[in-house]
């Protein structure tokens, strides 16, 4: 009896602790996301509607939403440099048009 209340005891302070970690990452994303859509109706993450499976949950789903934005991030990052690479193309094959051009009209009208 008395091994088994003491391993309850256990499995509830282990629930706690990891409850306390995943609080702890939960406020680290805190910074990414927007407070302006906050909910007093929210539905439950998981069947047991416990506490600590439901901060499990959101931590989950909070960090697949982190990773999403940070790849989404990366692809941007990546369409900028892609756009400032072609533009500085496209300068270049215009500014080479354009000194063709006056070194052709030189040649012709410069006689």
């Amino acid at each position: 009896m008395t091994s088994k209340i003491i391993d309850h005891r256990n499995k509830i302070w282990q629930k706690y602790d990891e409850s306390v970690q995943q609080q702890k990452e939960l406020s680290s994303y805190s910074s990414q996301f927007s407070a302006s859509n906050i909910s007093q109706n929210i539905p439950p993450l998981t069947g047991t509607e416990t506490p600590p499976d439901e901060l499990a949950a959101a931590v989950w789903q909070l960090k697949q939403e982190s990773e999403k934005i940070s790849r989404s991030k990366a692809k941007i990052e990546q369409y900028q440099s892609e756009i400032a690479a072609t533009r500085n193309q496209f300068f270049a094959v215009v500014g080479i048009t354009i000194l063709l051009a006056v070194i052709v009209l030189f040649s012709l009208f410069g006689k």
